[in-house]
């Protein structure tokens, strides 16, 4: 199967709080084959249900601190429990849980992932899985400390997609163009090269929640004349001498989530879903956006056109820099 972020977009069975248009049904309420991921907060301070589903069949995810999480589904007489021993970690952070699926050979896998703290991951396979019923996903409840679930037919979640909101301008050939209306064929014009065509729109609905939580870019920081919106692993370039001195480079790309401190730019989760695009140019590049200047959609393996900062330099970095300096060289 192609891999969830080589695919033009991620396609949702079940999505926390993404609303069906009335009357829509599931296409096909039985699948058997595919991925249930759940993010929620850490540290937990007791054991819970975090997500239950009860209908023909039943499934809920519980976490204990102490012994791990339990997936425990039933359809009819048969029950089965899919376990990850092992105690949580007790930090403050976003814990992932991953289940994978495939009903006909009964083989499943599950991780544990600790966003940010990757010594605490863990995983484990075994066989029993079943299908799961997606009507009954829609309406599950769940605990506080979850913060999304999901259900697809993808077998990973995106690992790189970077997108801006719909409404961003961006300058073309033609003017700004807010991102929603740009059709293939526009000339997008870019910093190094001038306008290139636009090969391909490509949509992404994601969790607005838990580390996909989408970033604010706040005006007029970064040359924005209005504020814009931009997915956490938005590359963003800055530049001036405070770059030069710490990176020894004029210019160089950061993850819009290393440039959050509330002021600059923060997190924004008050909606639970997010649709974004990311622009297709045939080649990553430097595209203009209201003043700003972020990297357009890159393929995996594809080269950054500008270095790309590690986590480690993005902290002095930003201290040094001031905010006045956080803009693109035009």
């Amino acid at each position: 199967m192609t891999q969830a972020h080589e695919t033009p977009s991620m396609e949702w069975r079940v999505l926390s709080d993404m609303v069906l248009p009335p009357g829509r049904a599931p296409d096909n309420d039985l699948l058997t084959s595919g991925l249930l991921v759940a993010e929620f907060a850490l540290p937990l301070e007791r054991p819970q249900v975090l997500l239950r589903a009860e209908g023909e069949a039943q499934l809920s995810l519980y976490a204990d601190p102490e012994a791990g999480i339990t997936l425990t589904h039933r359809q009819g007489a048969r029950l089965v429990n899919h376990r990850l021993a092992g105690a949580l970690p007790a930090l403050r952070a976003t814990a992932r849980v991953s289940f994978r699926f495939e009903a006909r050979s009964g083989r499943w896998r599950m991780e544990l992932r600790v966003i940010g703290s990757p010594g605490h991951d863990r995983a484990a396979p075994g066989v029993g899985a079943m299908a799961i019923r997606v009507a009954e996903l829609q309406v599950a409840r769940r605990a506080n400390a979850l913060l999304w679930y999901g259900l697809t037919e993808a077998q990973s979640l995106p690992a790189h997609a970077p997108w801006i909101g719909p409404q961003s301008l961006i300058d073309t050939t033609r003017g700004p163009v807010a991102a929603r209306d740009l059709a293939p064929g526009d000339g997008i014009l870019t910093l190094d090269e001038g306008a290139l065509p636009l090969h391909r729109l490509i949509p992404r609905r994601l969790p607005a929640r838990g580390s996909f939580a989408p970033i604010l870019l706040r005006s007029p920081f970064f040359g924005l004349t209005s504020d814009i919106l931009v997915s956490a692993d938005q590359p963003i370039l800055i530049s001036g001498a405070s770059v030069e001195y710490l990176c020894g480079t004029e210019e160089a790309l950061v993850p819009a989530l290393a440039l959050c401190d509330g002021s600059l730019a923060q997190r924004e989760e008050r909606r639970p879903v997010i649709e974004g695009l990311a622009l297709d140019l045939g080649r990553p590049a430097l595209i203009l956006v209201d003043g700003c200047c972020l990297m357009s959609h890159a393929a995996p393996g594809e080269v950054a056109p500008r270095r790309t900062l590690a986590d480690w330099e993005t902290t002095p970095l930003l201290a040094l820099l001031g905010r006045v300096a956080l803009r693109h060289v035009a």
